[in-house]
């Protein structure tokens, strides 16, 4: 599996809903799933990135800096 540097993600959440785990409740998730994706163990599906993105105020041309940044 591919690594990928979450960072700047792991700061949008923490900027908009002060922890991952208010972010998953957010976003209809158990907190273990965003940690497991956080750290590479799982791979999300475009409309899951597309609804991350909505609810983190991501533009979509930025999409690629946030979920995709090697």
């Amino acid at each position: 599996m591919e690594s990928y540097n979450r960072s700047k993600l792991k700061g949008r959440i923490i900027e908009k809903f002060g922890s991952q785990r208010a972010f998953a409740k957010a976003v209809n998730k158990n907190p273990a799933y965003i940690s497991l994706y956080m750290n590479g163990k799982v791979f999300l599906e475009e409309r899951t990135i597309d609804e991350w993105a909505e609810k983190l105020n991501i533009p979509g041309s930025e999409i690629y800096a946030y979920f995709f940044a090697k």
